[in-house]
């Protein structure tokens, strides 16, 4: 019997298992299949490459200057942004990849912030950066009133000294003298002067009288200038806390979740610097409570 027609027919069977096999989806092997399935979701241009694995997927830094790998459970963004640098990824997380899609919108050119809607992820971005550009400068304000204090703290201790000085030196020369009413004694003794006779102890005595009232009324006013800085720096504080609130709201509302990254906001505040967008909006917005 001839058998070749058989085994012809056994390897025709036997390649189309192969080929079939290789083609069709892999049913019931767990998670080898959920593995082998993966896809890779790539975007170009300003969008985050993301590694296969789906939303469920985590970013993990692999190491090196280089991309991050290419594998179920991480993700590329080495060319995340037009401006990003050579082999630039982001901070080291443990975030689900579909939380990172809202970050695209961080690399959009100027542009784009100048004229975006509030409502478009361009727009919350520029929300933010708005934001920022007032948290900034109630820091600066915050530390100018901080010199402030410091100024006029010294101020009044020069004031205090001085008044001390004046004070002592009257009552080593004039211990018989009430510095109470020294303004009622300055008056009498210039009368005295005026209709000529007062002599030079009268004239050095008007002149250490002087020299107290004048001390005293710069102290007042280091007084008051010590009390307005603490004031200020109290506003200052206040003002800065509210920034630093809207600051963070507004981060949440731009890039989601995963805005409570420092190193995503780092990441997004380095771009927006990076890229003018703080610049330009340092230009239009007005920061009224900076002194």
């Amino acid at each position: 019997m001839d058998l070749r027609p058989l085994l012809i027919a056994g390897l025709g069977a036997v390649v189309f298992l192969l080929v079939d096999f290789a083609e069709a989806p892999l049913v019931g092997l767990g998670p080898a299949s959920a593995h082998a399935q993966a896809g890779s979701a790539s975007q170009t241009g300003n969008r985050v490459s993301l590694g296969g694995g789906g939303g469920g997927a985590k970013r993990k830094h692999v190491g090196g200057t280089g991309d991050i790998g290419s594998s179920p459970t991480s993700v590329s963004v080495s060319g995340f942004g037009s401006h990003s640098a050579p082999g630039e990824v982001l901070p080291e997380l443990d975030w689900p990849d579909a939380q990172f899609g809202p970050l695209h919108a961080v690399t959009a050119g100027l542009p784009a912030f100048i004229h975006a809607s509030p409502h478009s992820e361009v727009g919350r971005v520029g929300v933010y950066a708005r934001s920022l550009v007032k948290l900034k400068a109630a820091n600066s304000a915050l530390a100018a009133a901080q010199r402030a204090l410091t100024a006029a703290r010294a101020a009044l201790v020069d004031a205090k000294a001085t008044n001390e000085r004046a004070l002592s030196k009257l009552r080593s020369a004039y211990a018989d003298i009430d510095t109470v009413k020294l303004q009622e004694t300055l008056n009498r003794l210039d009368n005295l002067v005026q209709d000529g006779g007062g002599d030079s102890r009268t004239r050095t005595e008007i002149a250490a009288i002087n020299n107290v009232i004048a001390a005293e009324a710069a102290l007042a006013t280091a007084q008051v200038a010590f009390g307005n800085a603490r004031t200020t720096l109290a506003e200052s504080q206040s003002v800065i806390t509210a920034a630093g609130r809207a600051a963070d709201d507004a981060l949440v509302a731009a890039v989601g979740k995963i805005s409570a990254d420092p190193g995503i906001r780092r990441y997004v505040d380095d771009t927006l610097q990076r890229d003018g967008v703080l610049d330009y909006y340092r230009s239009v917005v007005t920061t009224s409570f900076v002194r």
